[in-house]
């Protein structure tokens, strides 16, 4: 959760939230999303990756 409180715009208050998930050791995938609840912080996010470590 987070929020922010300037002196010349309304005041926003937003919540986050993701996950990461190690498949094997060379392989992850994560998920991750948000939404904005109240003032200005209006829509949200949503994110999907996958992470494959290489070889040296």
């Amino acid at each position: 959760m987070y929020g922010f409180f300037p002196e010349q715009q309304e005041k926003g208050l937003g919540i986050d939230i993701g996950a990461t998930y190690r498949i094997t050791n060379n392989l992850q995938v994560d998920i991750s999303g948000g939404i904005g609840l109240l003032g200005g912080i209006e829509g949200g996010f949503a994110s999907a990756g996958v992470s494959w470590r290489l070889p040296h």
